[in-house]
Parts: structure tokens; sequence; C-alpha cells
């Protein structure tokens, strides 16, 4: 729902906020991180799309069928921490899959 949901938005920030006012600043600026998010979404789903072992997230079967398959949950972590263990599960009475990683912080 991203693309369709970025436009709604933009028109809304642009036809009934203001000009000069703060919620015309914020606005944009809401705007162009919400955009920032979805390359990053997208990005990492085409990098990822040929990986053996890529597991789609979203939508959880039986509504799999139904829908391109997206890797839409995700967790992001600092380079520094190192990723042991990641695992994609289903959820109960969900459209989603979740994603559960064993993480190794840094020592301080």
């Amino acid at each position: 729902m991203g693309p369709p949901t970025a436009a709604t938005g933009w028109l809304d920030w642009w036809l009934v906020t203001s000009p000069g006012t703060r919620a015309r600043r914020i606005g944009l600026l809401h705007g162009l991180v919400n955009a920032g998010v979805l390359v990053l979404f997208a990005v990492s789903w085409l990098l990822r799309l040929g990986e053996p072992g890529w597991t789609p997230t979203w939508p959880a079967p039986p509504k799999q069928r139904r829908a391109l398959p997206l890797t839409i949950d995700h967790i992001l972590v600092d380079r520094r921490v190192r990723v042991e263990k990641v695992t994609v599960v289903r959820i109960p009475r969900s459209d989603h899959r979740a994603v559960i990683a064993v993480l190794r912080l840094p020592s301080a």
C-alpha cells in the first residue's frame, strides 16, 4: 500500500495545509522520510529476490497465491551488530509472518 498511500498523503499535504505553516513544513519532512523508507524496502526486495532461502513475509498463506510475495517485515541493525540467526514463522490469524532474529551486540 506504500505508493497509493504516499500519493494520497502528498495530495492531502499539498491541497489541505496552508503554505508557510508548520504543518506544511513537518508534512513535507514526513513525506520525504516515508518516501525514503519506501525506496529502502524496494531496493532490499530487489537485492534479496534471488537469494536462496528468501522467504516473503506478506501475504502469508493462503493469501500468498493472490498477491506479489513481499518481504515487508524487517529488522534493521547497525553494522556493529552480528546477526546470528534469522527465522520467519507463521502467526495464527495474521496475514504476516514474524521475523525473529538472534543478535549479538558489540561489547562496550
